[in-house]
Formats: C-alpha cells, structure tokens, sequence
C-alpha cells in the first residue's frame, strides 16, 4: 500500500491524521510519514 492510498483509505473512513494515528497506536509523526511515504510496510491484524 502506498502512502497515497492510505491517506484515501483513511479520508474514506472520515479520519483525522490524530483519529487514526490513536487507532493504530503510533504517533501522529508516524502516522504523517507513513502517509508520506512511497511504500508503507506495516502488518495489521
């Protein structure tokens, strides 16, 4: 997944960057970065 498709991922949900970043459990700085980035590598279950 890119960080592009994230971010459509998250606005679809109606998400801030903080909502999100606090349902994954990181930072808002890396929440941005991986939104930033060209190729995301996190697993979630």
């Amino acid at each position: 997944m890119t960080g592009w498709e994230l971010r459509i991922w998250r606005k679809s949900m109606l998400w801030s960057r903080e909502k999100a970043a606090r349902e994954f459990g990181v930072t808002q700085r890396t929440w941005h970065a991986w939104e930033n980035a060209e190729q995301v590598d996190v697993t979630v279950w």
